[in-house]
């Protein structure tokens, strides 16, 4: 693909690399997001953006909280380039998570709403299905039972749409 000058072959590169992630091969992964990097440039933002927020998940997996917020937050300007809305939201998901991790538990709250914010377009998308179990998970944790409960009834809506999506597709 690549000699053909397709743009499909960062993405095949792309999720290559994700493959490495899932597998645990993290170096091999970073090596590989880190050339999707060099080759792509600013040409194609949703695919560099994507990259980045990768290299961040790789990071978070090894227990790098801080560097995955910075993979995080860099890939901020990319996505927003591209109008990549819910990988904006899934951004803010993924760095909220990593913030908590750290025990940076007010700027993970702030976070939160942001990726919630950004994700409530996509009614059917995974990462909103994500978002609103961890706030309602935080939400259990921090003694607010009623607000946890009342989030989960939306969990279950989103629930419904992201199979109802699943089964279309």
């Amino acid at each position: 693909l690549r000699s053909e000058g397709s743009l499909a072959a960062g993405f095949a590169q792309w999720y290559a690399a994700v493959s490495h992630v899932n597998l645990g091969h993290y170096g091999d992964a970073d090596r590989l997001f880190r050339q999707i990097l060099a080759e792509t440039g600013s040409r194609q933002p949703s695919l560099t953006g994507r990259t980045m927020l990768s290299l961040g998940v790789s990071q978070v997996r090894r227990g790098n909280y801080d560097g995955a917020s910075n993979w995080y937050r860099a890939a901020l300007p990319d996505l927003t380039r591209a109008h990549d809305n819910q990988s904006i939201g899934f951004a803010y998901y993924l760095l909220a998570e990593s913030l908590g991790y750290a025990g940076r538990t007010i700027a993970s709250h702030d976070t939160s709403y942001r990726a919630i914010q950004m994700l409530s377009a996509f009614r059917g998308s995974v990462p909103l299905y994500q978002q609103l179990s961890r706030l309602a998970a935080d939400a259990r944790g921090d003694g607010f039972t009623h607000a946890s409960l009342a989030i989960m009834d939306e969990v279950l809506d989103v629930a419904t749409s992201v199979q109802l999506e699943a089964y279309e597709s």
